[in-house]
């Protein structure tokens, strides 16, 4: 699934989850909530472009995940666990 161009605003919700073997991606979206996304599982999401904000997490990522971060403007901690990767933020 490609998500482009939107703005959403979930203060302390969690926008975004992604698990199993989803495929997302995000495009000149501009986020902010609580958590923005949560992927878990062998979940695949890309963000390219846009601006992600959490104020309890930017990033959430678990299990076997991967989130790849390209040209985006990441705000907010970013946490994995267990095997999951997360390239292109801190």
């Amino acid at each position: 699934m490609v998500i482009t161009g939107q703005t959403v605003n979930l203060p302390g919700a969690t926008a975004i989850t992604a698990d199993g073997m989803c495929q997302l991606t995000l495009m000149n979206c501009t986020i902010t909530a609580g958590t923005v996304i949560t992927a878990s599982g062998m979940a695949r999401v890309t963000i390219t472009g846009g601006r992600i904000e959490g104020s309890q997490a930017s990033i959430n990522a678990s299990g076997r995940a991967t989130v790849t971060v390209v040209g985006a403007q990441v705000v907010g901690r970013v946490q994995r666990s267990g095997e999951a990767t997360v390239t292109g933020a801190q």
